[in-house]
């Protein structure tokens, strides 16, 4: 199947542009990371950015609402960096220790994220319901999944995670209904992946409930009045000058690998291809499955290991690297040992066409 994306329109039918620049960014990124992880999949995925909904609740918009065969997410979008913190015994969140300000007078950003998904499952679970097919008492029983998607790559997320644990379980902070996380945008496709309604299908007691392709598409034009994104659908599809190039670096193999493009601002790298966008060769097998990250902003690139089994160094340096580091063009970097070696993976930033080109024409 495919990933379908919709824009929300006003009650005249025009397009609901975003507030803020890094929100539509962040959605940019979000949609380009499902069409690359989800297209050809057997599950069909609709992903609304700026929904309207109906209902006694109009005014509350979520950032994006996606949609699958098994289940439904709300996302809300925040650019904030540093360290985040929602441990706060009041409730507060923080990034970097600056408060983190949630809309419409909401305390923190989780009762944001929540008050858009409650608004829209009262509406869709209401009895009888006009946008979910089933029996009413298992309707009612559906259970939707909130998220709060960071979209700087210099947010970090760990210590957040760590209180969700024990302050963001069901009867604490969170609805019966509801499942809590946070996310990077890199990481919202295996989130969406991982949506449930979590009831039994009323025909066959042994499946889960799931909707058809086109009862979603349904309830992204007539609930959510959100029209085909064919903007969105180009973009996610159109080749895109890279911003630079990590070359594989083997002196014993002779080996066919043009250089890695980084086409984007996060690209994953692992021996997993399902999870990775840079996938190492089975070869090197002291690379973890999803080992690290490369990050490309301000003009510069940043690196980090993803807590891999057998770390990550630079050439030179018998320090692991830890937290994000700065890789220059030409810089080499280790995956699996602080040497290189027949099943260390080492990989050089280049930044040139011209060079990367080349070095594709010798190698092939």
């Amino acid at each position: 199947m495919a990933v379908k994306f919709y824009l929300g329109c006003d009650l005249q039918g025009q397009p609901h542009p975003f507030t803020f620049t890094h929100e539509e960014n962040g959605a940019r990124r979000i949609c380009q990371y499902m069409h690359d992880r989800l297209e050809g999949q057997r599950e069909f995925y609709a992903v609304v950015a700026n929904p309207c909904y109906t209902g006694s609740y109009l005014e509350l918009n979520p950032d994006l609402v996606i949609i699958s065969e098994k289940g439904i997410g709300v996302v809300e979008l925040k650019h904030h960096f540093g360290e985040i913190d929602c441990g706060d015994p009041f409730g507060h969140w923080r990034a970097g220790g600056a408060p983190i300000e949630a809309g419409r007078g909401f305390l923190n950003p989780h009762q944001q994220v929540q008050s858009y998904a409650e608004a829209i499952r009262k509406e869709l679970t209401a009895s009888p319901s006009r946008w979910l097919p089933g029996d009413p008492a298992q309707i009612s029983a559906i259970k939707l999944h909130t998220t709060i998607c960071f979209t700087n790559p210099f947010a970090r997320l760990e210590k957040c995670r760590e209180a969700i644990q024990y302050r963001y379980q069901p009867g604490k902070a969170t609805r019966f209904w509801e499942k809590f996380t946070v996310t990077t945008a890199a990481e919202i496709p295996d989130w969406a992946m991982d949506m449930r309604y979590e009831v039994l299908s009323e025909a066959d007691w042994f499946r889960s409930y799931q909707l058809l392709p086109q009862e979603i598409e349904h309830l992204c034009s007539a609930f959510f009045h959100a029209a085909e994104w064919d903007e969105m659908s180009q973009y996610v599809r159109q080749a895109r000058e890279p911003y630079g190039y990590l070359v594989l670096i083997d002196e014993a193999r002779s080996l066919t690998l043009p250089p890695f493009r980084i086409d984007r601002e996060e690209v994953w790298l692992g021996r997993n291809a399902s999870v990775c966008h840079i996938v190492i060769p089975q070869t090197y097998s002291l690379v973890s499955n999803r080992h690290a990250r490369l990050i490309y902003a301000h003009r510069r690139f940043y690196f980090e290991d993803l807590d891999s089994t057998n770390g990550s160094y630079l050439l030179g340096n018998p320090q692991p690297l830890s937290g994000l580091v700065e890789l220059k063009p030409n810089q080499r970097v280790l995956l699996g040992d602080r040497q290189p070696g027949p099943k260390v993976c080492q990989l050089e930033l280049r930044v040139e066409r011209l060079i990367a080109e080349r070095v594709t024409e010798q190698i092939q």
